[in-house]
């Protein structure tokens, strides 16, 4: 069967996940790693081994750092942004 946009089924590990996210586009590796960062900032604890997976990860799609910056730099955009509206709505 030909690999199509919509062949991604779950997967028995992690590993195997990643593999196939390794295989596709740098649009949708940045889409994957930024839910990455977001899943990771949930919690706003700092976890070094969620830091080390994120690492991984960005060597693995091949994300610059640059890259990886910007990506970041987003997602404390959209949650400063967030919380602002939060404020005003309460204030």
């Amino acid at each position: 069967r030909d690999k199509d946009e919509y062949s991604f089924r779950r997967t028995d590990t992690i590993e195997n996940t990643i593999k196939y996210f390794m295989e596709t586009n740098s649009v949708v590796k940045n889409i994957v790693y930024l839910n990455l960062v977001v899943i990771s900032m949930e919690d706003d604890l700092y976890n070094t081994s969620e830091l080390l997976f994120l690492e991984q990860i960005q060597k693995k799609f091949e994300i610059s750092a640059d890259k990886r910056r910007e990506l970041i730099s987003l997602v404390y955009a959209d949650r400063d942004l967030k919380e602002k509206g939060i404020r005003i709505i309460k204030n």
